[in-house]
């Protein structure tokens, strides 16, 4: 089971590189693997371990660490970086030589043995993309808040607008 847990966690380079049928960042892993090489990223690609953001969600969510002393806002950050934490798994892979022992999701084992038995933690990812979302939402509100409804209708468009296009993947051949 623990070399399933392994195989199937997420490792750091997974919040950097992207889904190699992305048409904008597809070669990101090998561009990646060639300009940082002491860091030897994972270099096999594994679909159920893709946790990349996107651009124009880092960059609204560093926005949003304006709002940080909003309760709400801070109450998902801490939920976001509980997610990020046990999607690692019980080892957090900084690089294939260096790994950290993840004390949050081994004390979540401890207290509930059935959580060993979750083939695939990378699954919490789900959450990681949720709380994103919500820190995402509420920061770009309350970052268009003192603009005109029209400005922050055609701000809210060019941005899905920009989203659907960072997270376009081809089809699998």
């Amino acid at each position: 089971i623990s070399e399933n847990i392994s195989w199937y966690s997420a490792w750091v380079s997974d919040l950097f590189i992207s889904s190699e049928n992305n048409l904008i960042y597809q070669g990101s892993r090998m561009k990646l693997l060639q300009t940082f090489p002491e860091f030897v990223f994972y270099s096999n690609s594994n679909y159920e371990r893709n946790l990349f953001w996107g651009i124009i969600p880092i960059i609204i969510f560093i926005l949003s660490l304006k709002f940080l002393k909003s309760k709400l806002i801070f109450s998902f950050w801490i939920m976001l970086i509980f997610s990020l934490l046990l999607s690692f798994g019980p080892i957090i892979h900084l690089t294939e030589k260096i790994n950290l022992d993840n004390a949050v999701y081994n004390f979540l084992n401890q207290i509930n043995p059935l959580v060993s038995y979750l083939r695939i933690v990378s699954r919490f990812a789900v959450m990681i993309f949720f709380f994103l979302s919500l820190i995402c939402s509420l920061g770009l509100t309350l970052l268009t808040k003192s603009l005109s409804p029209r400005k922050a209708k055609a701000i809210y468009l060019v941005l899905i607008a920009l989203l659907l296009l960072e997270y376009w993947n081809k089809p699998w051949d």
